[in-house]
């Protein structure tokens, strides 16, 4: 049994501990395991006895991505995670076709972008219902903090046209009531789930697909391992035993030679991005054994 301790924070400049956050735990079959709310640190605690559980947290005008996967090393006692998110100044619209956006922006020397325009640009003929919406880019403009919130249509592609001069492509809002600034404009991944993470290969049995879900902090879950702005590496021990082809929604290994490998994975920022503070990637290791 391992005691997991999670610290629930805000992503301010301070990543101030959030009171009164609903934290749930899952196991990977969608069981409900057990609940807790965060204390004046910020902190939950459980003790567990398996070595992986979704994780889902609950508070009026707190966004994160979600669920996330928390994978436990049950040789160890105690272990601590933090898991930083973002509490919104209004609540989320009650407007089921709506998705709250909000977040800060600060320029190099920390000092927030005032008066900052974001303009969101969609270009196909959209209707929902009986509401003809008309193409027109959807403007805000971030106040004295640097703070912006604003709404957008889920469920729909944008590019932004961000301080007038770089352009942001395949924005996608997501089908859910809210989301971070950041998390929207700038999609990297941010859970992958593999399920089972040891697998037997017959040397003599041809290639098998082993399905994934990579989840971006856009909510997509459809850009395979790649974004513009970050991609998820595989790291073998021994490239030797198989060899790995991505495809949508599963990888394919190919069995070469008898032997284990052992496979993990890594986020790389690509197109000299930088990300301080970026939201954790989480991930399995997986175990390979071709006979």
């Amino acid at each position: 049994m391992t005691i997991v301790n999670l610290l629930i924070k805000n992503d301010d400049t301070y990543n101030t501990p959030v009171q009164g956050v609903v934290v749930a735990l899952y196991n990977l079959s969608s069981v409900f395991i057990s609940q807790s709310t965060t204390d004046s640190s910020g902190q939950v605690s459980f003790s567990l006895t398996d070595p992986q559980y979704r994780v889902y947290v609950y508070k009026i005008g707190y966004s994160i991505v979600q669920p996330w996967l928390l994978n436990v090393d049950l040789t160890k006692i105690s272990v601590t995670f933090s898991l930083i998110g973002h509490v919104r100044t209004l609540p989320e619209t009650l407007d089921p076709d709506l998705i709250r956006v909000s977040g800060s922006m600060v320029d190099y020397s920390g000092k927030p972008r005032k008066n900052l325009t974001l303009q969101f640009y969609r270009e196909p003929q959209v209707n929902i219902g009986d509401l003809i919406v008309e193409d027109v880019p959807v403007t805000s403009t971030s106040n004295e903090a640097g703070y912006f919130e604003f709404d957008l249509y889920r469920k729909m592609r944008f590019c932004d046209a961000y301080l007038t001069e770089r352009p942001l492509y395949d924005i996608r809002t997501p089908d859910r009531a809210s989301i971070e600034l950041s998390h929207l404009i700038f999609p990297i991944p941010v859970n992958l789930e593999i399920d089972p993470t040891t697998i037997t290969i017959p040397l003599s049995g041809g290639s098998i697909d082993v399905p994934y879900v990579a989840t971006f902090s856009d909510y997509s879950t459809d850009r395979e391992f790649k974004s513009h702005w970050a991609q998820i590496k595989i790291d073998v021990d021994d490239s030797e035993h198989l060899s790995v082809g991505i495809a949508k929604n599963y990888l394919t290994i190919t069995p070469l030679s008898v032997g284990t490998t052992i496979m993990s994975f890594h986020r790389e920022f690509l197109c000299d991005f930088i990300w301080l503070k970026a939201p954790e990637f989480v991930s399995p290791t997986l175990t390979i054994n071709v006979v």
